[in-house]
């Protein structure tokens, strides 16, 4: 096709033909009802937006909505993982169930800090063993066990390995919330990129998710680490 200008510009147009067939358009008119029942199930609490752990939050955004695709981003040692396992119990704590996908930390640990949430004791006390907080946190097991949480802790993975699985696991159990954590840790593709810098290979990445996230109807939350010189 390289060698054939005229070919290669059939086969734009042929493409270009497929899309628009299985794209139809649609006009505002067709969709105000929609909107409209949208509008008034938010209204009543209802629809496909899940409240995150903190209302002052939910007033500025609503909530994590469906087909959305978040970066929550800060300096390491903010509280990022933090965030996104309390995100995870309170969607979990309601019925909903949760993929987090930890590229950072082992899934063992992420248990710790979920029983310890539960239990609102410091995770670094659970994770150095305290006798006290073990007797506490035992009678918190079953209620965390009960916990529609699913960890995959699987960190040598690329955004298209991860697409893949999340397609499989939909079909069998529905997610209603994702979260990847994080961005930086996952596997550069090279899938026609082979000399790709590091930045476009986080633009693929989060435009991979994104539309992962809209095909798929489901937030997905992505975990990003800044710089801790970022103030400069």
């Amino acid at each position: 096709a390289g060698d054939d200008p005229l070919g290669a510009a059939q086969a734009e147009l042929q493409a270009i033909s497929r899309i628009t067939e299985t794209s139809p358009l649609t006009s505002l008119s067709d969709m105000m009802n929609d909107v409209m029942r949208i509008m008034d199930e938010r209204r009543k609490g209802e629809g496909n937006v899940l409240p995150t752990p903190f209302p002052c939050i939910n007033d500025y955004i609503g909530g994590w909505e469906e087909g959305s695709m978040i970066i929550l981003a800060a300096r390491p040692g903010i509280g990022k993982t933090t965030f996104a396992i309390q995100s995870a119990i309170r969607a979990a704590s309601s019925g909903h169930k949760v993929l987090f996908h930890s590229l950072e930390m082992p899934k063992e640990q992420i248990c710790q800090k979920i029983l310890a949430f539960l239990a609102d004791i410091n995770p670094r006390i659970v994770e150095r063993g305290d006798i006290n907080s073990h007797r506490r946190i035992s009678t918190y097991i079953e209620k965390t066990s009960e916990l529609p949480i699913h960890i995959d802790d699987n960190a040598s993975v690329t955004v298209e390995q991860i697409q893949a699985k999340l397609q499989k696991i939909q079909a069998k159990e529905r997610m209603k919330l994702i979260i990847i954590d994080h961005a930086q840790l996952i596997k550069p593709s090279n899938l026609g990129r082979k000399n790709a810098s590091r930045a476009e290979e986080l633009s693929h990445i989060t435009r991979t998710l994104k539309i992962m996230a809209k095909v798929c109807k489901i937030p997905v939350i992505l975990l990003c680490q800044l710089n801790r010189d970022i103030e400069k």
